[in-house]
Parts: C-alpha cells; structure tokens; sequence
C-alpha cells in the first residue's frame, strides 16, 4: 500500500505541476496576445483589417450607387427624347396622311372632302409637303361654291 500511495503523490505531483506550467504558458501567451490597452493584438489587427476591407466595400458600394443613379437619370432622359421622337413623327406621319387625302380629293374634284381636310390641316403644313396645294385647293372649293 505504501507503494499505490507513493505512486499516488508522484502523479499527483506530476500532475499539479502539468496544470501550473499549463497556467504559466497560457498567462504567457495571452500576455503577448493582449495589448496595454487592453485589446487584443491578434484580433485588433484581424478587426482592422475587416473594418478596412468594409469601408473599401461600402466606398465602392457608394461609387456604383452613384453610377446607377446617374446611368438612370440618363435613361430617362434618353427615354424622354424618344418619346418625344416618337409623338414627333407620328405627327408629322398624320399630317402627311391628311395632305395626301386632300391632294387625292383634288384630284378627284371632291369638294366636300377638300373643305373637311383644310379644317384639319394648316397653310403651312400643306405648302411644306406640297407647295400652293393649299391655295389651289381654296380656290376650287371657291370656285365650287360660286
């Protein structure tokens, strides 16, 4: 029994001496871990570099924000012009359509349709198309008239 009980200091021994050096390593290195101010140097420079590489992202993230919304703004005002493009010659295809039907209706001696399509077109925009078409016109609905 003397033997089991010297065994049993001798590991006891061992042991508590493993747990003190366990202590002395880990006071040790957290020593070193650990800055004056009480930050963790390890982690401080790995949150550094995380709070760097977010402020890069969202700077970019801002950057291309912008960019959307300017390339936005540009597309509406780019959709804006052809919209007025579009309302632009499909006006200027109904007057053409109107000029057409009065020069077929003097053509024809339709008096009734020529006095219906001078109420819908102007001088001016018949004499762009077809100069003195309108005066001509005028003056056969006058003659008719007479």
């Amino acid at each position: 029994m003397k033997k089991s009980t010297k065994t049993l200091w001798i590991y006891t021994a061992v042991l508590f001496s493993i747990a003190i050096l366990l202590i002395l390593v880990t006071t040790f290195t957290q020593s070193k871990i650990v800055d004056d101010d009480g930050n963790l140097s390890v982690l401080g420079s790995l949150t550094a570099t995380s709070k760097q590489k977010i402020n890069n992202l969202q700077e970019i993230n801002l950057q291309l924000t912008n960019e959307l919304n300017a390339l936005k703004q540009t597309q509406e005002e780019t959709q804006a012009a052809l919209d007025t493009a579009n309302q632009s010659l499909q006006d200027e295809q109904a007057v053409k359509e109107k000029v057409a039907k009065l020069y077929k209706a003097y053509a024809d001696d339709d008096y009734e349709t020529m006095k219906a399509m001078l109420e819908e077109v102007s001088q001016t925009q018949v004499d762009e198309r077809i100069p003195t078409l309108y005066k001509r016109v005028k003056n056969a609905i006058a003659e008719y008239e007479e």
